[in-house]
């Protein structure tokens, strides 16, 4: 199966090309296609550079206007007549068999399937706790969810466009992430299969302001609204999450005022952490669908 990178960024040109120089070091599959590189945005910033990248690979730039990353692969799908399309983020690195790796497994399994890898983290100052995501098992997995990251995710083009491709009203510039969420459900319930590549890893840049206080409990808050918007709660299922929330919520409130009066700084993030996911679960609860319907 032929496979083609898609990068959406914006206006990032120094994480871009940290990308584009893994993938001029990655082993290339026989039916390997090359990169489109999409900026979305009013301003092309990353363009030039993209131009005057001397790679061993088809490299493409394309340009939207709209500053929506689910417009821009959406676009960029538009431009794929078929095969598999690995989707990446601008801030991450391939490690050297990730293509080989989504090849294979593609030529191993039957029927309609998208896949997705590990993804690990690489900091610009390293924090106590380092985040990764990855399954156990060293075996393609099947899941039975929508749990893979956009930063590493790979599906047929045609599979996606028959799925709806991607929301516009999802995406990091929206009411809620998810928009590779979404997209893998929608191919879930349409019939396609998932599974997991161990060996297709990815490394994901982490710049020191996005460990702060206030970009943790943000992103945590946004995580959590996202998971709520997209969970089909009934009325006692909501009655007991909200429960839940508000008894851990309580209970966390006592705990902060403990940390900040002894100064442990770590301990706040946690839990300033966790009281963000409550909000965010209950505010996507009771009024996830209405905001998305707003911004929609």
């Amino acid at each position: 199966m032929d496979i083609i990178n898609v990068i959406a960024t914006s206006g990032r040109p120094e994480l871009l090309l940290r990308a584009l120089l893994s993938i001029q070091s990655c082993r290339k599959p026989a039916g390997y296609k090359g990169v489109i590189v999409i900026e979305n945005g009013p301003e092309k910033k990353v363009e030039k550079m993209v131009c005057e990248f001397k790679s061993n690979f088809p490299l493409r730039y394309i340009h939207i206007d709209q500053a929506n990353k689910s417009l821009a692969l959406n676009r960029a799908l538009s431009e794929i007549k078929d095969g598999l399309v690995h989707f990446i983020d601008d801030d991450v690195r391939l490690e050297e068999n990730t293509l080989i790796a989504f090849s294979e497994a593609a030529s191993s399994l039957l029927g309609k399937f998208f896949l997705g890898g590990p993804v690990g983290s690489e900091y610009e100052v390293a924090p106590e706790n380092q985040w990764k995501f990855e399954l156990p098992g060293s075996g393609i997995t099947e899941v039975y969810r929508a749990i893979f990251l956009g930063a590493n995710f790979a599906a047929s083009a045609d599979d996606l466009r028959k799925a709806g491709g991607f929301l516009p009203k999802f995406g990091p510039n929206q009411k809620a992430d998810g928009e590779d969420l979404f997209v893998q459900r929608a191919l879930l319930d349409s019939g396609v299969k998932g599974y997991y590549v161990p060996g297709a890893k990815v490394w994901h840049y982490i710049f020191a302001n996005q460990l702060s206080l206030g970009s943790a409990a943000k992103k945590q808050y946004r995580l959590a609204f996202s998971w709520a918007v997209f969970s089909d709660f009934n009325f006692f299922q909501k009655a007991r999450k909200s429960a839940g929330c508000l008894l851990r919520g309580g209970r966390d409130l006592i705990i902060l005022s403990w940390y900040y009066l002894i100064g442990n700084r770590s301990g706040i993030i946690s839990v300033m952490c966790r009281l963000a996911n409550y909000l965010g679960i209950l505010s996507g609860m009771f009024f996830g669908k209405s905001r998305m319907k707003r911004k929609a």
